[in-house]
């Protein structure tokens, strides 16, 4: 489960005092320990004789990833206050004054105006990583499988229709003529009966 924003701010903000320059700070049974155990706590208990330096190192690896995606004046005043580009010890005074240069105000004006606010937007970036990286259990976002073929629910009982089905209408069968064929000649009708001719007595 991801660290509390406001606790992690404040675990940040205790870190300043010896920085965390190199990985192998954060193993040290201090402060930096606690941070480590926060951002990457162990997995199971107990650990393995090197599970601890690798969970520094990602620990590490966390921080300066979420210093590089904030960005700004801003990211420049964290790496300052973590240490993380010092090549000699300085004192947190020190490198609070040098984060203050890009604001034009003085160091003890920067922790009062602005260190907070800077520690609040890297836990915020951690925070918003380590959220990024816990699986969903979402079942929203789980598509359910299709019902195989034959499945009993895979089939749906026939629903009638809610408007009745009137009964087919039968009309009267119609008997037409057959049209006759332009090269057929139509068909004559009989002629009329001869009249019979009149009957004239025999002389004899």
């Amino acid at each position: 489960m991801p660290p509390d924003v406001t606790e992690l701010t404040t675990v940040l903000t205790l870190c300043y005092r010896n920085g965390i320059r190199l990985p192998t700070y954060m193993i040290t049974p201090d402060v930096r320990r606690q941070l480590t155990d926060m951002i990457a706590p162990p997995r199971v208990e107990p650990e393995e004789p090197d599970a601890l330096l690798r969970r520094a190192f990602a620990a590490h690896a966390i921080i300066k990833a979420s210093v590089a995606a904030i960005g700004g004046s801003e990211a420049r005043a964290l790496r300052l206050l973590l240490d993380l580009d010092g090549k000699e010890k300085r004192s947190v005074t020190d490198r609070r004054a040098d984060a203050a240069e890009p604001y034009d105000i003085t160091g003890g004006s920067f922790l009062r105006r602005h260190q907070r606010t800077v520690t609040e937007a890297l836990a915020a970036e951690i925070w918003r990583r380590l959220t990024a990286a816990q699986p969903t259990a979402d079942p929203q976002a789980i598509p359910m499988p299709s019902p195989c073929p034959g499945h009993p629910a895979s089939h749906h009982p026939r629903m009638p229709s809610p408007h009745p089905t009137s009964p087919p209408t039968h009309h009267p069968r119609q008997h037409t003529t057959p049209a006759t064929s332009p090269t057929e000649s139509p068909a004559r009708s009989p002629s009329p009966p001869l009249p019979a001719s009149p009957k004239h007595p025999h002389h004899r």
